[in-house]
């Protein structure tokens, strides 16, 4: 069994003078360790699937619903509250993951409700998991939260590759770095493939950072990183990680980038709510609107020879941008023809028809260009066919003759 571990959940209250504030919750268990609860719970879970592997709730008095996710693997638990204890069977079809509301009573932090997974194991599948994922007292829902807090906003993540600061609300990027110690491992393992000391690649898409990071280390002190991140607050995060891990090779601009250079607006958002700020795009509905956050956005066929960075060349690009791909992709060919980058990017296509384009645009103008397509393990890909409806995303890689050995 492993050792004693402990932690928070937080959530966000309200408060007659200050209005809303995040409010710590703790927990202490043997056997539990936050993970990744995936799917569509996007935010990290307590997990644990030894048996007799405990977790106490010290909380506050008062009626609460323990949420858990319901699965495949799930095993049986006991709950234990002020009136009573119950046992509870987590066990569903595999193809049928959902929510569990285990409801309990506290008489307050001196008498803890306790959560236990017993040794039993379902016969078909011998798993027995548990994943408690949020905490509820009325409308108020209390989420577990990785790194250590530095502030009322803040926590400092310690990841694989660096540390990183990052909003305490940040259920996307921040969680998955706070519960791995990294964010997209394939992605990264793939920036060690095609990326070499000396030379200069583009992060569009930048968020807080954590690929910025990676990549200023790869291309090392003769190399560049050009980072591009539009949101006010991922920006100056991005700026503060590039600071704590001294990526001095790093150049950051808050810009979006696309076709044209052009003034946009950022979807509406409040940093305030527990949100995956990652996923946040470029709304075309409301530019002109009023709403949303005011942005610039930049053309890399312009804007990257404004830099005067000389013999450098541009060997990798980086592109997470919600949609956006194809126009910052136009906006790059004069580029992508001279110096053949690699190219790493998302492919979603319901969300890029709904940005008005089909994502077929993407490959057909990168084919013309005389790309080749891999898969983030660097394998060669096919191209996926998309049956109009469904939310499916893929990562793709785009290489060019130029550097195809690198995948070799």
């Amino acid at each position: 069994m492993d050792g004693i571990a402990q932690g928070a959940f937080v959530g966000k209250v309200f408060d007659s003078d200050r209005g809303s504030k995040l409010l710590n919750l703790p927990w202490r268990g043997r056997g539990f360790s936050l993970r990744p609860a995936g799917g569509a719970f996007n935010r990290v879970g307590l997990f644990a699937n030894k048996p007799r592997a405990t977790c106490d709730l010290p909380l506050p008095a008062g009626s609460w619903s323990l949420i858990f996710i319901r699965h495949g693997w799930s095993g049986h638990i006991l709950v234990r509250d002020a009136k009573s204890y119950t046992f509870h069977d987590l066990y569903r079809s595999p193809s049928d993951t959902q929510e569990y509301v285990v409801d309990v009573i506290s008489d307050g932090p001196e008498t803890p409700i306790s959560v236990e997974l017993m040794p039993t194991r379902h016969p078909d599948t011998g798993a027995s998991e548990v994943w408690l994922v949020k905490l509820r007292q009325s409308a108020i829902e209390f989420f577990p939260e990785s790194g250590i807090v530095v502030s009322e906003t803040c926590r400092i993540i310690e990841g694989k590759y660096g540390v990183f600061l990052a909003l305490r609300t940040d259920c996307g990027v921040a969680e998955q770095l706070g519960a791995t110690g990294v964010w997209e491992q394939e992605q990264v393992d793939l920036f060690h493939r095609l990326v070499r000391p000396g030379e200069c690649v583009l992060d569009v898409g930048a968020n807080i950072g954590h690929h910025s990071v990676v990549l200023s280390k790869l291309v090392g002190e003769t190399g560049r990183v050009i980072a591009f991140e539009p949101q006010m607050q991922m920006f100056n995060l991005l700026n503060a990680n590039l600071v704590l891990n001294r990526c001095r090779n790093v150049l950051p601009f808050k810009a979006a980038v696309g076709e044209r250079a052009s003034k946009l607006r950022m979807a509406p958002i409040s940093y305030d709510d527990f949100q995956p700020f990652g996923s946040l795009g470029i709304d075309h509905e409301i530019a002109d609107s009023g709403r949303g956050e005011s942005i610039d956005v930049v053309c890399l066929d312009d804007f990257i020879p404004s830099l005067h960075l000389g013999d450098s060349r541009c060997s990798f690009i980086k592109v997470d941008v919600q949609s956006f791909e194809l126009y910052v992709l136009k906006g790059a060919r004069r580029l992508l023809e001279n110096e053949q980058p690699s190219i790493g990017f998302e492919v979603a296509p319901y969300w890029m028809r709904r940005a008005g384009y089909d994502w077929r645009d993407i490959t057909s103008l990168l084919e013309s260009l005389g790309y080749d397509f891999f898969d983030d393990s660097g394998n060669a890909l096919q191209i996926p066919e998309w049956d109009g409806e469904s939310q499916a995303e893929w990562q793709f890689v785009a290489v060019s003759p130029r550097y195809s050995d690198r995948l070799k």
